[in-house]
């Protein structure tokens, strides 16, 4: 578990101003049915945007190989050529590193995913290193398992306000969305923070909910807030014109949302949103 954190510089006192966290992952680069247009496209909404960054949190790539029994010749994408089945890993780490490149520098922190970790435990192939020494990420940002995000907001060097993120991959899954709320309410109990963000069961759910605390500065009693994010991954899961189908669809799990949550905080309205 690491911790880190980054200073957000605001532009104003505006009420309406607000900074987004991209809360990405499960791009599962290497599976046939990666969306990798749609990636494309969220890397440039926050390469354009001077008040967006984005965390991941884990299974950046496919990283099964051939000797893994969850290999399949038909979940090879388009762009894999034969010669690259000498090191598949390798190939979907360039990949990777092509798309997202031009915001490595605005990736905030990463956790490791159960693609990455199977590799590393099964295969002594530190996988989650090679990605992010492609990426250039610095350390301080790499959580491994997991970690938190603080988030620290000034204007005219004055602090106010602070946000804290926790990030892990997650374990829930299942076809309904239950075990994934489940898991993420349980949070609080396993880490103090703000928003909490988990991954790996492909499905795209926010939530939040109030309780009650006692202002360290005020003594007053405040109601507060906890959001919750699971991010939905890129990878579809129907198969045009695929008699075979994915695992998705031969496990009938049904279609998911693609892609990020965006997360917006508002610092000077105290306020955080969140969008599907």
């Amino acid at each position: 578990m690491k911790a880190f954190q980054f200073t957000i510089e605001m532009t104003s006192r505006a009420l309406t101003d607000a900074y987004t966290i991209l809360h990405n992952g499960d791009e599962h680069i290497g599976a046939k049915n990666s969306d990798e247009k749609l990636q494309r496209y969220v890397v440039d909404r926050v390469k354009n945007d001077n008040q967006c960054w984005w965390i991941t949190s884990g299974d950046p790539c496919e990283y099964i190989q051939r000797n893994d029994p969850r290999f399949e010749s038909g979940n090879i994408p388009d762009w894999f050529t034969f010669g690259m089945m000498s090191d598949p890993v390798k190939y979907q780490i360039q990949r990777y590193t092509d798309i997202y490149s031009p915001i490595g520098d605005k990736c905030l922190a990463s956790t490791l995913g159960n693609h990455d970790f199977s590799l590393m435990k099964y295969n002594s192939r530190d996988v989650y290193t090679e990605l992010w020494d492609s990426m250039k990420l610095p350390k301080e940002r790499r959580f491994g398992i997991d970690g938190f995000l603080r988030l620290r907001f000034v204007y005219a060097g004055k602090v106010f306000w602070k946000q804290t993120i926790y990030i892990h991959h997650g374990v829930a899954g299942g076809r309904n969305k239950s075990a994934i709320m489940n898991e993420l309410e349980r949070m609080p109990q396993l880490a103090e923070a703000d928003v909490y963000c988990l991954g790996h069961a492909h499905k795209k759910i926010v939530s939040s909910d109030e309780y009650s605390a006692m202002d360290s500065v005020t003594n007053r009693i405040v109601r507060r807030r906890r959001y919750y994010s699971a991010t939905g991954s890129y990878v579809s899961g129907v198969s045009q014109d695929d008699e075979i189908g994915s695992w998705a669809e031969r496990m009938h799990f049904y279609p998911q949302a693609l892609g990020p949550i965006e997360i917006k905080f508002y610092p000077n309205a105290k306020k955080v949103e969140m969008l599907t």
